[in-house]
């Protein structure tokens, strides 16, 4: 039921079981929430109008959101999934409403005009090209030198991005992960405008940085970025896939490293034009302490990340993303030292299109009333179908506090071997 005295906000969403707790805390700041998407579940139980519209396309959801508009005036317009950020640009652009631009929107969403502007603007990037051929990705990697990868021009949750150790391994996988791509990504809402301007050529292929991963989480307010949250990734040994199970802040870097990373996150959101909003950025630090920016989103981190900042930090992130969608600066209020929070992301490594046939977690009680347990949720039930190409979209996470970043990561090991899924080939 829509409060009158509560600002409206549109929310443009895409379906996405991780962002319940992203929900929840919308809701909490006070507002009316209203929510455009075409296939809602869960989603309704945290609004108070539901309009359909296929956010995908932008043209339909521009057009439904100013009929909304002529209804219930609408004060901002957030999206806390990537794929919706090009047309909750586009509303706001029509609507006069504060928010990234549309061509920022598509250049944090096109991985190859990303990179161009890292380069153009200093950023230190691994080498690149946009191709569409698999003798143009051999031609690469054997300039390059493999390692290489391969992913979507588009995209986003590693989908599609592939790890290649070898020329037999790129002649197996090429053709293969271009069809994935066009099939997965042929209805995203920037694939028409990309392929007018690249064609055919879908694939970035790069080099590959061997490293230490980590995510950064800033909040951005008329052009000037605040990094609230560095994570620290451990990421699965000798796989060709990129599922980021282990996440830990504070990160153990010097404090010289630190700042690197935080200055470099402030000229990358510049490069990228993004003034206002929420951004959650991936580098990979090499042995030698090279940083190599790898992308940004133009939204805040998926999974356990909003849990793990609010609790390590005391930012509400999601509040400062409703501050800046009405025009106002955040105001938050950091904690003097990081609270160690550690989080484990649960998947299931398959090798064709899975059922979930059962999941169970031993000494469940035991572990939900641990006083160092934040939070367990679940995203996934028996029954649903896990497709291979999905497989590095998580099922669940927990998160978990310690006195130290050692005993939250160890306990976040200890507890991640309870936690046990039973799939089903269906080929």
């Amino acid at each position: 039921m829509k409060n009158d005295s509560l600002k409206n906000i549109l929310v443009v969403n895409l379906s996405n079981p991780s962002r319940k707790k992203h929900f929840q805390e919308l809701k909490k700041y006070g507002i009316n929430m209203i929510l455009l998407m075409e296939d809602p579940s869960w989603e309704l139980d945290y609004c108070d109008m539901y309009f359909k519209a296929n956010v995908r396309n932008i043209k339909e959801s521009v057009e439904k959101a100013k009929e909304i508009n002529e209804i219930i005036h609408i004060d901002g317009v957030v999206a806390i999934v990537e794929h919706a950020v090009p047309t909750a640009a586009a509303i706001a652009e029509e609507l006069g409403l504060t928010y990234i631009s549309t061509e920022t929107a598509f250049k944090a969403r096109n991985k190859y005009e990303m990179k161009n502007a890292y380069k153009e603007n200093g950023v230190q990037v691994a080498n690149y090209e946009l191709i569409s051929t698999l003798e143009e990705a051999i031609k690469f990697a054997d300039k390059q030198g493999y390692p290489v990868i391969i992913k979507p021009i588009i995209g986003g949750g590693s989908i599609c991005v592939l790890k290649i150790n070898s020329e037999k391994e790129l002649r197996e996988n090429f053709e293969k992960v271009k069809e994935e791509i066009i099939r997965i990504y042929g209805i995203d809402s920037i694939f028409e405008e990309t392929a007018k301007k690249y064609g055919d050529r879908v694939v970035l292929i790069e080099e590959y940085i061997d490293g230490t991963e980590m995510s950064v989480e800033s909040v951005n307010f008329d052009g000037e970025t605040d990094v609230i949250a560095i994570h620290e990734k451990e990421m699965f040994d000798e796989i060709n896939i990129f599922p980021e199970a282990y996440f830990c802040t504070p990160a153990s870097f010097s404090k010289e490293i630190q700042n690197h990373i935080i200055e470099t996150t402030k000229k990358s959101n510049k490069a990228l034009g993004i003034n206002y909003g929420l951004t959650h950025t991936e580098y990979r630090l090499t042995k030698d302490n090279e940083l190599y920016i790898i992308e940004t989103g133009a939204r805040m981190g998926g999974g356990p990340i909003f849990e793990s900042a609010l609790n390590s930090t005391g930012v509400n992130m999601m509040h400062a993303l409703l501050d800046i969608s009405l025009g106002k600066k955040p105001n938050y209020k950091k904690n003097q030292i990081q609270k160690p929070i550690a989080s484990y992301l649960y998947y299931s490594l398959i090798d064709h299109d899975s059922k979930i046939i059962d999941m169970h977690y031993e000494d469940l009680q035991d572990v939900i009333n641990h006083p160092n347990v934040i939070k367990l949720y679940l995203y996934r039930k028996p029954g649903d179908i896990i497709r291979k190409s999905h497989q590095t979209m998580s099922h669940s996470h927990m998160s978990v506090s310690g006195d130290t970043r050692e005993e939250a990561i160890k306990l976040t090991h200890e507890l991640a071997k309870k936690f046990h899924f039973d799939m089903e080939d269906i080929g």
